[in-house]
This record gives C-alpha cells, sequence and structure tokens, in this order.
C-alpha cells in the first residue's frame, strides 16, 4: 500500500488481499493478512443507506457506490456527511485510511478536481474533527467542531510530490490528542504546529478528551462525483512513536545499520516483525521478525536492520494472540556516514547553539542525502533539528561520497586537552555522547585556543598528547584502531588585547608553535590529517565565529573528509600548501603543492612576511599575486641574499584577501599558511 500508485495498490489489496511474502523461516512463516474492523472497496454497487455499517446525517441524500467509488447523486450544492463503522464510533487511539479522490468522472463523463473532506471524531454536527485533502494546493487543512465552535488547527504542509489527485490518506488519531497524517505511505510533517517540524501534531488543547471519541465519515457538496475509493477504520492495535530520522551504519564500509523502535501495542501480542519499503513504497525483502522484541504495560521496543542508504521507510507487522494482524509503518530513515565533531566550544559551534556555563553539551545532529529532506529528528525526543552550519559538511559530504551523511557535534568550552583526556572531568562528554549516539566512523576535532593562548608550555608537547592521550583512548573505546581523527589549525584572535593577559609576543608565537605542532601530526599517524584552518571566516566575537564562518568551515572540512577518509577524488578542504621559495632580485615565487585543486584565484594578497634577520623585521613588500599556480611576492628593493618568507603569523593577521585553490564546483579555499617559514636563496 505505500506506493507512488497507492490507489491501484491499495485498492486491489482491499479487494483481493494478498498472502503476503514468502516466508523468512518455512519453520516460522511470517505471512500478514490485515484485515480491518471495518471495511468497504464500494465494488457492490448500490445505496450507501441501509448498507453495513453505514449512516447518512441527512438521510434525503443519496450516496451511492458506483464503479469502486462513493458518490453523492443528488442535492449537490449542500454538504452532507456519510458516516462509517460502528454507531458508538471509536475511542482510543484509531488508525483510519481512505483512498481520496478528487479527479473522477461522474456518469456523464466530466471530470472535476476539488477539495475533498473526511470526519473523524464525529460525535454529532456540533462536535467533530474533518481533514480536507487538496492536491491542487499540496495542502492538508484541519478543522472541525468542539461543543458548537468552530475551531481551526494549523493545516499540514510538506506533502510529497507524489501527493496525486488520487492515492492513500491515513490518520492516526492518538487518545491523547495527537494526529498524524500520511499520504501515500509517508508521515508528514507539521511545521505550522510544531516550534520544529515533526510528523505529530499535539491538539489536546484544542480537542478536550471528550471530544475524542465517535465515528468515521466522508462530506461532499460537490455534484456526482466520486469522494473517495475505499475506506477503513479500526483500533491502532500496534503504533511507532517516532524512530531516528538517520541511523549511523555498523561502521566504515559497513552496508547495513540498525534502527530503535518504540511504540504502542493492543492486546496480548504474538509476533511483531517488519520489512524495508523503498522511497517509492517497493518492499526490498521479505518480512522478518523484529530483533529483541520487548512488550511491557502496552509499549513496546525493538530493533530492525536497513541497509546504508535510503530514504527507507520500516512497515511493521503485529500479530495479537488469536491471529489477527495490524500494521503501521515509520517516518523516513537514512542510514549512511556518522561523522561526530569534538572538542572546545568551537566544535559545538557548527551546532549553532549557545552554552550555559560550562556545561557539557551534546548537539542534534545534521543530515542529508542529494537534497532529500527525511524527518528532522535524531536519538532522544526533545533534540529537534534544524539546518545547522554542520549540515553543510553533511550535505556536501553526501554529494560526494553518494552516500547519507550524519553529523553530531559536542564538546566543553574553554578547557585543554588535558581537561578532554581519559581520566579527565571532560572525557565524560565524549563517552556519554557515544554511549547515547553511537560510535562515529570519524571525529573531527576542533580545539586548541586554551592551549594555544595559555602561559604554560602547551604548544611544544601538543602533538604528541594529541596522538597519546586522545586519539589513541578514542579509538581504544570505540574499538576502532585506525578511526580517522581530523583536527584543526587555529585561526587569528581578532580582539585588540592578548587573551589571558599574555604579552602580544608570546601570545602570537604560541599561536604559531600550536598551528607548527598540529600539522606534525599528519606525519605521526597515516589516518590524521588536518582538515582545515580558521582563516578568512567571519567572527563574532574574539574566539568563535559567525553562523556563516562556521558554515564555511563545515564546507571546507567536507572536502577534507572525502578526500582522505572516503578516496573521492577531490581537493583538500585545508588548501593547497606552499611546498618552496626561490627568489630572484627582489622577486619571491612560491610553488604550492596543489593538493586536488586546479588553479589559484586571488588579487592584493594580505598577510605574507618576509625578513632577512629571522623575523626581528620585515622586508616591505609592494605587492603579492597569483600567478597561475604560483603565489609571487614583490619586494620594494632587492634583500642582495636569502631571505624568509611566512604567511598568516601569530593571532591578528590580516586575512582580508587570501590566496585561494579552486577547481570545478568548489568555490575557493584559502592557501595553507607557511606555519615553518621557507628560505628563498
Amino acid at each position: 500500500m505505500l506506493s507512488p500508485n497507492a490507489l491501484s495498490i491499495t485498492a486491489c489489496a482491499l479487494r483481493n488481499r494478498p498472502a503476503g511474502a514468502p516466508p523468512v523461516d518455512p519453520g516460522d512463516p511470517i505471512d500478514p493478512v490485515f484485515t480491518p474492523a471495518y471495511v468497504d472497496d464500494f465494488e457492490t454497487p448500490g445505496p450507501l443507506l441501509g448498507r453495513a455499517n453505514w449512516e447518512q446525517l441527512n438521510t434525503s441524500l443519496n450516496w451511492q457506490a458506483i464503479g469502486g467509488t462513493s458518490r453523492m447523486l443528488t442535492n449537490f450544492g449542500a454538504a452532507s456527511v456519510v458516516l462509517f463503522g460502528p454507531p458508538e464510533g471509536f475511542g482510543g487511539d484509531v488508525m483510519f485510511r481512505v483512498g481520496y479522490n478528487t479527479n473522477a468522472a461522474d456518469p456523464g463523463g466530466q471530470a472535476f478536481t476539488t477539495v475533498v473532506s473526511y470526519r473523524l471524531w464525529e460525535i454529532d454536527e456540533s462536535n467533530y474533527l474533518q481533514i480536507a485533502v487538496d492536491p491542487s494546493l499540496k495542502r492538508i487543512t484541519v478543522g472541525g467542531m468542539v461543543a458548537g465552535a468552530s475551531v481551526s488547527p494549523p493545516r499540514w504542509n510538506d506533502v510529497p510530490v507524489n501527493f496525486d489527485e488520487r492515492g492513500d490518506l491515513a490518520v492516526l488519531l492518538g487518545a491523547d490528542g495527537t494526529i498524524r497524517i500520511a499520504i501515500n505511505g509517508r508521515w508528514l510533517k507539521g511545521f505550522a504546529i510544531n516550534p520544529q517540524p515533526r510528523d505529530v501534531g499535539d491538539y489536546s488543547a484544542i480537542f478536550p478528551p471528550a471530544a475524542r471519541a465517535g465515528r468515521v465519515g466522508i462530506r461532499s457538496g460537490t455534484r456526482a462525483y466520486a469522494v473517495a475509493d475505499y475506506i477503513e477504520v479500526d483500533v491502532a492495535g500496534v503504533t511507532i512513536d517516532r524512530v531516528p530520522g538517520f541511523v549511523r551504519r555498523h561502521g566504515k564500509d559497513a552496508t547495513q545499520g540498525s534502527v530503535p523502535i518504540r511504540g504502542k501495542y493492543l492486546g496480548v501480542p504474538e509476533r511483531i516483525a517488519y520489512r524495508i519499503l523503498n522511497d517509492a513504497g517497493v518492499p526490498q525483502g521479505a518480512w522478518q521478525l523484529v530483533a529483541d522484541p520487548a512488550f511491557t504495560a502496552g509499549r513496546w521496543t525493538g530493533t530492525a536492520t536497513i541497509p546504508v542508504g535510503g530514504p527507507w521507510t520500516i512497515e511493521i507487522a503485529y500479530q495479537q494472540a488469536g491471529g489477527k494482524w495490524f500494521r503501521t509503518w515509520s517516518t523516513r530513515i537514512l542510514c549512511g556516514i556518522f561523522a561526530l565533531y569534538y572538542g572546545q566550544s568551537n566544535a559545538v559551534g557548527r551546532g549553532d547553539r549557545s552554552w550555559t556555563g560550562t556545561t557539557p553539551n551534546i548537539q542534534a545532529a545534521s543530515y542529508a542525502k542529494d537534497g532529500v529532506d527525511v524527518l528532522p529528528m535524531w536519538a532522544g525526543d526533545e533534540w529537534p533539528l534544524t539546518k545547522m552550519a554542520m549540515h553543510e559538511l553533511a550535505n556536501r559530504l553526501s554529494a560526494l561520497t553518494g552516500l547519507p551523511v550524519g553529523v553530531a557535534a559536542t564538546g566543553y568550552p574553554a578547557v585543554g586537552l588535558d581537561y578532554l583526556k581519559p581520566g579527565a572531568p571532560g572525557w565524560s562528554t565524549f563517552t556519554t555522547f557515544v554511549d547515547m549516539m553511537g560510535a562515529p566512523e570519524v571525529v573531527l576535532w576542533d580545539q586548541g585556543e586554551a592551549d594555544g593562548d595559555s602561559t604554560m608550555p602547551y604548544p611544544s608537547t601538543y602533538a604528541t598528547r594529541f596522538i597519546n592521550d586522545l586519539v589513541g583512548p578514542i579509538r581504544t573505546y570505540l574499538n576502532n584502531p585506525t578511526l580517522p581523527v581530523l583536527p584543526i589549525i587555529l585561526g587569528k584572535f581578532v580582539n585588540g588585547t592578548p587573551p589571558n593577559g599574555i604579552e602580544t609576543g608570546l601570545s602570537s608565537s604560541q599561536r604559531n608553535l600550536l598551528a607548527r605542532s598540529v600539522l606534525s601530526t599528519e606525519t605521526m599517524d597515516p589516518n590524521v590529517h588536518v582538515m582545515s584552518w580558521g582563516g578568512g571566516r567571519e567572527h563574532a566575537d574574539g574566539y568563535h565565529y559567525t553562523g556563516a564562518g562556521y558554515t564555511e568551515a563545515s564546507r571546507r572540512e567536507a572536502y577534507t573528509v572525502a578526500r582522505y577518509v572516503y578516496g573521492v577524488n577531490c581537493p583538500d578542504g585545508a588548501g593547497p600548501r606552499v611546498v618552496a621559495a626561490t627568489r630572484a632580485g627582489a622577486v619571491i615565487t612560491l610553488s604550492l603543492d596543489m593538493r586536488g585543486f586546479t588553479g589559484l584565484t586571488g588579487t592584493a594578497i594580505k598577510g605574507y612576511e618576509v625578513s632577512a634577520n629571522n623575523f626581528a623585521t620585515t622586508l616591505p613588500t609592494t605587492s603579492v599575486e597569483v600567478s597561475g599556480n604560483t603565489i609571487v611576492i614583490t619586494l620594494a628593493a632587492d634583500p642582495g641574499g636569502p631571505v624568509k618568507v611566512r604567511s598568516y603569523y601569530g593571532w591578528t593577521y590580516d586575512d582580508s584577501s587570501m590566496a585561494g585553490g579552486i577547481a570545478p564546483g568548489v568555490d575557493p579555499i584559502p592557501v595553507l599558511p607557511i606555519f615553518d617559514p621557507l628560505t628563498a636563496a
């Protein structure tokens, strides 16, 4: 039933229900047959009045079943409602489904597109919920009456592209006042209903408990056009509360991931099974039992396995003792690469969230695949997701690898590396994250301000401490001895005074020493690569960046991860690197390792310094320009001997105009600074 052509599949299933998929285990076949308590496929022609389980509120109107659809044949201008199901209606959790029809020909052959409406929680004409389906505007509108007063809850939007003129509408009514709506097997997100886009609308304040019961039905005020192709209603024997919108695969190069599921059930459970549907609703395999099922006091949990890729939907088949089957389905899920930003506050800044004191902060996550926007929810219920700065990494890395990508961030503000290692107070920030969210397959390390801007000699030992005290223990904790860990090189400190009251010279030298130390980690471990540096990014304050600044960092880092972790032929997100300097009189030419870039761009470049006395003083320059794949520095005069060249030194350099590497489809990425001065003879 979960197909873009849900009409034909659903109608067929209602008229001649299939036996189900082949059994997974011949000794324990899973062969669900779904038979709702009340169902009418309108294949038997004739009036609905007098038909089993039907009642018209206005019996003078003539509702008919004609050609597998329901229609009203007289009094075309007057609204009429026909009700379905048991006379007492339904309370509790209810699943209602209807084959909505907004463009069927009338008996005279004329076609008419209109809005069709369906009643739920119908107690009487003063108390009901009404859902209107309008494919022409891609809109679902919810309204109704409570105690004779009209109510107009927010409409649902983000209706999928397969919201056609005919299809399948499903509504899950919760006894707690919540409503979920699906079109052709896809739960919709109510952006206007919740502060964050979720698939559950809470109408408990609009519909009090006494109004959450009654019958279901069809409303029409048009001429003799079809309104519904089938209708069914039953108690919701099984539901899924929520699944994560993204799950990590079981490891780098793995082909599957595990989805934790929880929900509600009715009756005495016999068994619960699942199968995977692709985004067109096509089953991707046979039914199989849910792993580790647990049933307690009306709540159930279990685990399903899904392939890497997606979006997928999990269809659940639940069998009560006695044999009756119920079904439901999940929201859409992606499965793929899981990356973690970890470090100080700038790691968590990828989530565009504020800090509260020094409390460790676990961020919500971002994920993407080919522009697919699945239900934005990861892990706990209280972590709704918006497109944060790190969504840029997820989106670009997904495009580069062809896989879904999930990115999360955690960290601890204003602390050095020694505070985050095992045995130190901050280590629990990492372990808590892993215990809650699962193991990442790549760690993106954004930290160093507390080490570089300290009166202690931390920068000189940073590389050794990073490899031995952090990278090693992280790999051990994750049981992944080759886990890629990608550190960042810090950008400048933009305030007018050095941090922590230390003198300007010491601050600049320590920043430079820290950068050189981080760069050296690449030679210490084959799975450590510098992911980016902080130049050319927009600052929010002395240490932190704006949303645009974090987004730019995430853009660059996607290329580094793709290149070094996943072997994609793309540029290095840390930029081209200067590898040699030569001098001819007053002209110094810098040669670059292009690292996947096809060219350079930039004019009137800032930040490059030349010295003939080891930077006790610097020589005046007249220009710094790009020439082909080189950078050319022209001095004001021939120094007459060897000189040294460095760039973006310290903590207050000018990065207002930089040389950048370019490649097809890649915006410029700045050239990595010359941290260790090069000699031009």
